[in-house]
């Protein structure tokens, strides 16, 4: 991040977002200790990068992960579901299997005669976090909604349980107001904070009073 706040080209959106994810993967690389490579076969490292192309007029979408022959990290575009690229990391004993959920899901919602990918994603993640028999997995899940413009709209996250709202992950505090969309994870439907919680009131944090400023007279 703060590789690309130096970045002019980047900042002026001069640089494709393919051009960044070559840069990415090179700064990755020089962080690569040759003892690290020694040590562990494959480094223990993905990461995705999703982002829209100019050049290209589309979305693309990236895992980067180390590759043994060529002994560094690369970026390779993210494997298609459906004709659709879909980028999941994490355990990688269940990848494929969840790879197979999301397909059969878009199936059952009639993918293709839509064409349209909706919540289908999330809603398996959200089965893998509420099966307390897996342990790779767990918290809350965060959203994040990318436009062709380079900008981003995050995405609050309602309870099941209550009325909490989560952003990237955690639980917004009493006195936080949150401006932004929020998926109800039980009606399936976004809602803004006044429809979730009509009685809502700030709670501020307790803090001492600013001292008043000494004047000076003439």
């Amino acid at each position: 991040m703060r590789a690309m706040e130096r970045n002019g080209p980047v900042n002026d959106r001069a640089k494709d977002f393919l051009d960044i994810v070559h840069t990415i993967e090179d700064i990755i690389n020089l962080s690569l200790h040759e003892e690290t490579i020694k040590q562990f076969d494959s480094p223990d490292f993905t990461m995705i990068l999703g982002g829209y192309s100019w050049r290209k007029q589309c979305f693309k979408f990236f895992i980067i992960k180390f590759n043994k022959r060529q002994k560094k990290m690369v970026a390779s575009p993210a494997p298609t579901i459906q004709g659709v690229p879909f980028a999941v990391i994490g355990n990688t004993d269940i990848i494929g299997k969840v790879r197979g959920e999301i397909h059969n899901r878009l199936e059952e919602d009639g993918f293709k005669e839509t064409k349209t990918v909706d919540m289908q994603p999330l809603d398996i993640l959200m089965e893998y976090i509420d099966n307390k028999e897996i342990h790779s997995i767990a918290g809350y899940p965060q959203m994040l909604k990318i436009y062709p413009f380079m900008r981003t709209l995050p995405i609050g996250v309602k309870s099941r349980t209550d009325n909490t709202i989560y952003y990237y992950g955690r639980p917004l505090l009493t006195y936080e107001t949150f401006p932004y969309p929020i998926w109800d994870l039980d009606q399936k439907k976004m809602c803004y904070m006044k429809e979730v919680v009509p009685e809502f009131a700030r709670e501020h944090e307790e803090v001492e009073p600013l001292k008043q400023f000494n004047t000076i007279e003439d």
